[in-house]
This record gives C-alpha cells, sequence and structure tokens, in this order.
C-alpha cells in the first residue's frame, strides 16, 4: 500500500508538516484560550507551545521534535495508524531490548541527550483521548502508555469539547483553523 503525504498545513504563520500537527496547536490554542476566558491566568504557562524549535544530531540520526510544550517537555505528534506498532513496545522490557519504530527509538535518545520527558501522541487529540494512544518517555526509559501521566491537558474537565474543537478545525481556502 503506497504511502499517501501529509498535507502542509499554515497556522498562526507556521508552516505545519500535517494537518494533525495543526491541530494538536489548535488544542493547545484553545486551551490556553479556554481559561484565559476565565481568568485562570496562573496555568496559562502550561499551553504555550514552540513548532519544531531546535533539531538534535542524535545516535541515530537527526531529530526535529515538533513541539516544545512550556518549556518544559517535548511533543511527538504521529498518525494514529503508527499506533497499532508502536503498542508491541510498551513495557520496559521491550522499550530497553530496542528495535523499537524509529520514532520510538529517536525520542528515546533524544530524552537520554536532553534530560527532558518526551511525549509520544498517535492520531488527533480526541483519538488519543478515546484510546490512550499516548506514550511517555523519560531519561531513556518508557514511563508509561495511556493519559493517565502524559500530558495535563487529559486531566481537565474540557478536554474532550477542546479536543472535538481541533478536531473540527479547518485549513481550507484561507481559514485559520480557529473558531
Amino acid at each position: 500500500m503506497p504511502k499517501i503525504p501529509a498535507i502542509e498545513t499554515i497556522y498562526k504563520g507556521y508552516k505545519f508538516r500535517s494537518r494533525l500537527e495543526a491541530r494538536w496547536a489548535v488544542l493547545m490554542d484553545e486551551f490556553y484560550a479556554y481559561y484565559k476566558s476565565r481568568g485562570l491566568d496562573e496555568i496559562l504557562w502550561e499551553f504555550k507551545w514552540q513548532y519544531e524549535s531546535e533539531g538534535y544530531d542524535l545516535p541515530s540520526g537527526r531529530y526535529l521534535p515538533d513541539f516544545w510544550i512550556a518549556g518544559v517537555v517535548f511533543h511527538e505528534v504521529k498518525p494514529e495508524n503508527m499506533w497499532i506498532d508502536a503498542q508491541r513496545y510498551c513495557s520496559q522490557e521491550s522499550f530497553s531490548i530496542g528495535n523499537l519504530p524509529r520514532e520510538l527509538q529517536l525520542a528515546k535518545e533524544l530524552t537520554i541527550v536532553t534530560g527532558k520527558t518526551i511525549i509520544v501522541s498517535y492520531g488527533d487529540p480526541l483519538f488519543v483521548y478515546e484510546n490512550g494512544s499516548i506514550i511517555t518517555i523519560d531519561d531513556g526509559k518508557f514511563r508509561s502508555v495511556g493519559t493517565d501521566l502524559a500530558l495535563s491537558y487529559f486531566s481537565h474537565d474540557c478536554f474532550q469539547e477542546i479536543a472535538e474543537i481541533a478536531r473540527q478545525a479547518r485549513f481550507e481556502h484561507g481559514q485559520s483553523g480557529a473558531r
């Protein structure tokens, strides 16, 4: 089956490599707007993102993580069809043996080099919320699968509503992606 190329997407002046990445940016911006409108400025820092802010030369190759969030955590976004393969590596034993898919090997190496956590999510925000298709890696070690210990977004009561907004974002014909 031939690989279908992703559609590059412009959102807020950034040229995202895919609609999926742009939808995650919409999610973070919608969270920011939601809490800003409620006067909860003390948590707004959680939703500040930078897209492809810095590349890294790692042992397995060059790597440019999708997002750097709040100056605290990397976030890599992958299509949901890669989740089936990634699940096979969702244990510490499998993770330490090696032979990981490229995206997980690079993510693992990134955490060792930088000392920062990386979240690898598979699918759009609503798919991740519904299926737990997210892996958290710290210090080269598999930490968790699912939304329990991952991005704090998943603990917000409004997550499903905001994830639906991100899924529905339109980028064609000059539309901005936001509401």
